[in-house]
């Protein structure tokens, strides 16, 4: 054995002279026996075997896929909205605008995810508690297959590629993060993947039709996602470019016109959604409300490191998802989600360094320049905010990109350590060493808070992954140590991902099977009668959670089949969200409780003026009826009590309050307005010829007399409502005086009103609801909802699709024809 002055050990016969020629009996690699169709098969094998291992309890109907614990986002947001599609669309169509969103909301954006969605259809509403993990499965697939194409079109050896796809595969961003949200995190995986193929395809193959499908499916999933994997995009076309010194740059500049015009294309296909979710990022709260983290973000310096708990979690998470503990139980740097997700294998850890020994200097330099900058992220928290435009403190898809650079250095240098049987013995022994070093470092964290027991378990793969990385490099135990490094692998994903799945409080079948959904309880009794008692609109509240999960749920209202006020949401209704700060009820800058809207529970007046008829209570000590409540029913614990001083969904003012002044009242004193004017500016009560509201009480007290006479003046020109759905209102109603038509329903452009036929402009009234001014007489009233530029956005998506089509059948028709030519 001989070293090169580069310290690479070449694997050669001993009786080899020094100046001979070199020839080498190469031992055929079964890996490249294999077709491409039997890799496939292969890779395919493995993760149906790996899959029905880790997900058996839910593959078999003992659990279901959704988290009682922190993952209670599982249940509280992606099942209450899944099952609240499917009803809405057998009621409705097309999802637009619902009231059991909050007060009402536009529910279009969103909704479509191929995967989750598709899954729905196919097993129904009735069966997607038990069909959630094929959407996890499916998502699996997807990406072991589009990483290991994505290997295999850089020329990868097969057997790097397949153990790369099963590591990329069964990251812990994937699987961690399923447990929370599975339309979103495993969603971004095979994506991912996805564009990182079309990538290739592009640049190095000049096939350009499957990058703009790529685009489409980030488009679709979450626009603001374009922005990240456009980053993503530009250094990679700029690596592969400055990699090859030979490569022109006009040739990197046709690269990126040709994404660029291509990217368009797949925004355009897209176009049937992209507009709508677009435009609710653009109207949510997190940005058209003003309570976003950029101001506090921004101001951190760039020089402030992380601190010795954050740092701790970040190093040990790239040896294993629970080291610092799982679940609720998880003891590192904020939660079990939030925190860093960088494991993608131990044996990536451990070839990484490999692909720096064997490279040459030009790639040495711009993998360097890629590390040092996930340094800085890892490191320096301000290049994480920055990275995420200081648009929250996170890491999601800062440390996934950390994790796709590891495994493209990783499984490239461990091609080339089984294709040329090459490896650098001082780069392995130092690369052991840190990697031990890392492990049993003393950090600024409790002893007690890391799990012993699998960190010896880890260290034991660490020195099993480094020993069959030296093992690969024998020509002679070629095919051995492959399979070894195969079964290795298989067993490491198996042994390290079971806690995040397995070891959680997920929802029993046994305890849920008979029930309609995770949320029955005596809430769907008490609605049922409600509804067969009272077929009038109105809300409800409730002072109880229906969700089992350790948070309550806000969204109760969209699974138990009523008109609610809470709701929760990374994106709820902006001009909900702006009433709630107009009344006080949410802080200004506030960001956490534009997503958690406790909404009006517990506000009597608010409650009456906003049509909450009926409050459901549990607390055997509360007692409403002071406040104008009477009970009506009781069903197991709950209580039902109706509103006697409850408002209609429309009713009529002619008052109105100063905005600047009413801003200056206490909470309740603002509370009391409401009873007698709605809110705008001068200028705009003036031009609506509103006679302007002199509150003179202004105490925290309410007179009982005052109370019900405002009631009664509210009530004395009623609306009478003939038709109503989700998106659809009509009714008539007769006026002595000009007034204005209130409407408790947020406001949103997509909101149309007529009047005697006539289109008329909805006023936004009180920070954020509906307002119609009418003039004296008989009116008829029609109010129609349609979600935002969706019907432009389908029209541009069919265009662009034809365009597609059409420039994908000429692609093939060129490349026939130059096929012939050659032949």
């Amino acid at each position: 054995m001989a070293k090169s002055k580069t310290s690479k050990t070449k694997i050669q016969s001993v009786s080899e002279p020094k100046d001979a020629p070199k020839i080498r009996s190469e031992v055929i690699s079964i890996f490249d026996k294999f077709s491409v169709w039997q890799g496939f098969g292969l890779l395919w094998g493995c993760v149906l075997l790996i899959s029905v291992i880790l997900f058996k309890d839910y593959l078999f109907h003992k659990k279901y896929f959704l988290f009682l614990d922190l993952g209670a986002d599982s249940i509280n947001i992606i099942y209450t909205n899944l099952m609240h599609y499917a009803d809405y669309i057998k009621s409705e169509g097309m999802p637009a605008w619902s009231f059991k969103a909050g007060m009402g909301q536009n529910i279009n954006p969103f909704w479509l995810d191929p995967i989750a969605t598709g899954v729905l259809f196919l097993f129904g509403k009735e069966n997607m508690a038990g069909s959630l993990v094929l959407v996890v499965v499916i998502e699996i697939f997807l990406a072991a297959t589009f990483f290991y194409a994505f290997l295999q079109s850089l020329h990868l050896h097969k057997f790097a590629s397949t153990i790369g796809a099963l590591s990329y595969a069964f990251c812990g961003y994937l699987i961690v993060c399923s447990t929370w949200d599975l339309n979103k995190y495993p969603t971004e995986v095979y994506q991912a993947a996805f564009l990182l193929f079309a990538l290739e395809q592009w640049i190095g193959k000049s096939k350009w039709y499957f990058f703009p499908l790529s685009i489409a499916l980030i488009a679709i999933h979450q626009p603001f996602y374009l922005y990240l994997y456009g980053v993503l995009i530009l250094i990679y076309t700029l690596v592969r470019h400055f990699e090859d010194a030979s490569k022109p740059v006009s040739q990197l500049l046709i690269q990126l016109l040709g994404l660029v015009g291509f990217g368009i294309l797949g925004l355009a296909l897209a176009g049937f959604i992209l507009p709508s979710n677009i435009y609710q990022i653009i109207e949510s709260p997190r940005v058209a409300g003003g309570v976003s983290y950029f101001d506090t973000l921004s101001a951190a310096s760039p020089f402030d490191m992380s601190d010795g708990v954050q740092t701790a979690s970040a190093f040990l998470r790239f040896f294993s998802n629970d080291l610092l503990g799982t679940g609720s139980d998880y003891r590192g740097w904020q939660n079990y989600m939030e925190a860093p997700v960088l494991y993608a294998g131990i044996l990536t850890l451990v070839a990484a360094p490999q692909a720096f020994a064997l490279a040459t200097r030009r790639q040495v330099i711009i993998d360097g320049a890629i590390a040092f900058a996930c340094f800085l992220i890892l490191t320096f928290p301000y290049f994480r905010y920055a990275f995420w435009l200081f648009s929250g403190d996170y890491y999601r898809t800062a440390g996934f990109f950390i994790v796709i650079f590891l495994l493209f250095l990783a499984y490239r240098g461990i091609s080339q350590i089984v294709q040329k049987s090459e490896i650098n013995l001082v780069v392995l022994v130092a690369t052991l060493v840190v990697l031990l070093f890392v492990l049993y470092a003393p950090y600024e964290i409790p002893k007690e808070n890391i799990n012993s027991r699998l960190r010896t378990l880890v260290s034991f793969f660490v020195v099993l992954q480094a020993g069959i990385l030296y093992l690969l490099s024998r020509s002679s135990l070629k095919n051995m140590a492959q399979i070894g490094a195969l079964v290795l692998v298989i067993a490491e994903i198996l042994f390290l991902d079971n806690p995040a799945l397995n070891r959680r409080n997920a929802a029993s079948v046994s305890e849920y099977k008979d029930k309609s959904s995770l949320f029955e309880d005596a809430t769907n009794e008490a609605v049922a009668r409600l509804k067969k008692s009272d077929t009038s609109f109105y809300r409800i509240d409730k002072d109880y959670a229906s969700s089992p999960a350790i948070f309550a749920g806000l969204n109760d209202a969209k699974l138990q089949d009523y008109y609610g006020t809470s709701c929760y949401s990374s994106f709820n209704q902006v001009n909900y969200v702006r009433f709630l700060l107009g009344m006080g009820l949410v802080k200004k800058g506030d960001e956490f409780s534009t997503r958690w809207v406790n909404g009006l529970g517990g506000n009597t007046l608010l409650e009456s003026v906003n049509a909450v008829k009926y409050v459901l209570i549990k607390n055997p000590t509360m007692d409403l009826r002071p406040q104008g409540f009477t009970p009506v029913d009781t069903v197991g614990e709950v209580k039902v009590l109706r509103n006697n001083n409850a408002l209609p969904l429309a009713f009529t003012y002619n008052q109105y309050a100063d905005e600047k002044t009413f801003e200056q009242l206490s909470p309740f004193a603002r509370q009391k307005v409401l009873l007698h004017a709605c809110v705008l500016s001068q200028e705009k009560g003036k031009e609506l010829g509103l006679s302007l509201y002199q509150q003179a009480d202004t105490t925290s007290t309410l007179n009982g007399v005052e109370y019900n006479d405002a009631i009664v003046a509210r009530k004395a020109n009623p609306f009478t409502m003939t038709q109503f759905s989700d998106n659809h209102i009509e009714g008539n109603i007769k006026l002595q005086t000009p007034q204005l038509l209130y409407w408790s329903i947020p406001f949103d452009i997509g909101w149309k009103a007529l009047v005697d036929g006539k289109e008329q402009k909805i006023e936004k009234v009180s920070f954020g609801f509906m307002g119609i001014p009418l003039s004296a007489g008989n009116h008829q009233i029609s109010l129609q909802y349609e979600a935002p530029y969706v019907s432009m956005g389908t029209k541009v998506a069919l265009v662009a699709w034809l365009l597609y089509i059409a420039g994908v059948v000429f692609f093939f028709i060129k490349q026939r024809k130059s096929m012939r030519n050659l032949a």
